[in-house]
């Protein structure tokens, strides 16, 4: 059968005509799933710390935008160098977000590209005390840092010591301050010992002396002791977090400087090294003299300290009356001492001699232990027996029922009060329910 040319004819149009509606219709739909598909970022895509996958860059843009906005709000870095810190405007750290877009491969992980006005970067550096430390630091280096935290959205407070930016070795550790302590009366002849304070770490004294081995020293030594570690860290940047007092201030402290330890107690010294860099405390002996020194980088700043509204308290005289003793003697049953009352605080200077600030740092009193003293009673003249005298002269602020004085007491507890078993040794203070008031 032969195929007219008519018909070929009419084939021909037919296939043509299909072909051109066919990629009419569906050749748009074909190139816009390729358009679509080509400006979206396939899987594994990431900006800086941003998970871009299949965003289109629009969405990007505004994700990222919104990420930066919210880390800038919310989170602060800090320039640091020894006891020093000023912050360093995170407005100031500009995110090409732009940039980055146009320049990400999809499929790969892709820097957030930042930038930093160096001015800016400079002007931070020159509100430190030490203005001239910009000239000794990596800058770039610095930026850097800078850059990679910025690109990690690293939150919350962030601190960078400018001390690991120096170009030149950081000093050398030294002597920063030494006390010295009489020992002929306490266990520490021959006594030495290293304390390490790290960076940015609590020291206890309880728990270096049992890890030690030295907590089984006597109550005064041990006294003496932490005084003396007190004392030699007071003129420091230290923070002290836990000291304690006793009622009596020890021979051999000076008022305001006692650090009384007790492990029964749980009374412990504790302290806060808020330094980058370590300290040590070394303490060593000899038949005499007890000496702790405190050794490390030197600070930034000058730690002083002063003496304030030291008062005394004279004690007061107790009197007692007593039959055992004979009228017109007298015995001092327990001797006064004065009370006294103090403040210290810390005087910050920078190092132009200039001070800074001033921090309270304790408030210490001790109660007047007042004296006790015990009198005969006095007899009477034989006329007055004669009118129902019982014979004895009676002072106005003594109780009779129970021979003592009612007119002051002290709190202090180092009293000497007289108990029962007291009565049976020391039969000169008279009844057994006789108490000092």
């Amino acid at each position: 059968m032969k195929i007219t040319f008519g018909f070929r004819i009419n084939l021909v149009i037919l296939i043509s005509t299909f072909l051109i509606f066919s990629f009419s219709h569906y050749g748009v739909l074909a190139f816009e799933s390729i358009v679509t598909k080509s400006s979206q970022f396939s899987e594994n895509t990431w900006i800086g710390p941003e998970n871009v996958s299949g965003l289109e860059k629009v969405e990007a843009l505004q994700l990222l935008t919104t990420r930066v906005s919210e880390w800038q709000a919310n989170n602060i870095i800090q320039l640091s160098y020894l006891e020093e810190s000023v912050p360093f405007p995170i407005e100031n750290i500009h995110f090409m977000i732009d940039e980055s877009l146009q320049h990400a491969k999809s499929g790969s992980k892709n820097e957030l590209l930042i930038n930093i006005e160096a001015e800016s970067l400079n002007t931070a550096l020159e509100n430190l005390t030490t203005s001239s430390l910009n000239d000794e630091l990596d800058v770039e280096k610095l930026k850097l840092d800078i850059f990679s935290i910025a690109n990690s959205f690293e939150t919350g407070t962030i601190e960078i010591n400018l001390g690991d930016y120096l170009l030149s070795p950081v000093k050398q550790p030294q002597i920063i301050h030494t006390i010295t302590i009489p020992t002929q009366e306490m266990n520490l002849q021959n006594f030495g010992a290293t304390i390490f304070l790290e960076p940015k770490s609590t020291f206890s004294l309880l728990g270096f002396l049992e890890k030690q081995g030295f907590i089984e020293l006597d109550s005064y030594s041990l006294g003496l002791l932490s005084s003396g570690i007190y004392q030699a860290i007071l003129p420091t940047n230290f923070q002290v977090l836990e000291r304690h007092i006793g009622m009596k201030l020890p021979e051999g402290i000076s008022a305001g400087y006692e650090a009384k330890i007790d492990s029964s107690l749980q009374m412990d010294l504790a302290f806060y090294n808020p330094n980058e860099d370590e300290y040590t405390i070394e303490i060593y002996s000899d038949e005499s003299t007890l000496t702790l020194d405190v050794l490390g980088i030197p600070f930034l700043y000058q730690y002083k300290i002063v003496e304030n509204g030291l008062q005394e308290f004279a004690p007061k005289t107790i009197k007692q009356y007593s039959p055992l003793l004979e009228p017109g003697n007298s015995t001092i049953k327990r001797e006064g001492q004065k009370g006294l009352y103090i403040e210290l605080s810390r005087l910050v200077k920078d190092y132009n001699d200039v001070i800074i600030e001033q921090h309270p740092i304790s408030k210490d009193y001790y109660p007047p232990v007042h004296q006790v003293q015990v009198f005969g009673l006095a007899l009477a003249d034989s006329g007055n027996q004669g009118s129902g005298s019982s014979g004895l002269i009676i002072n106005e602020h003594t109780n009779y029922e129970t021979g003592s004085n009612n007119s002051e007491s002290t709190n202090s507890p180092n009293d000497d009060t007289v108990t029962d078993s007291d009565a049976e040794t020391e039969p000169l203070w008279g009844k057994p329910d006789e108490i000092d008031k």
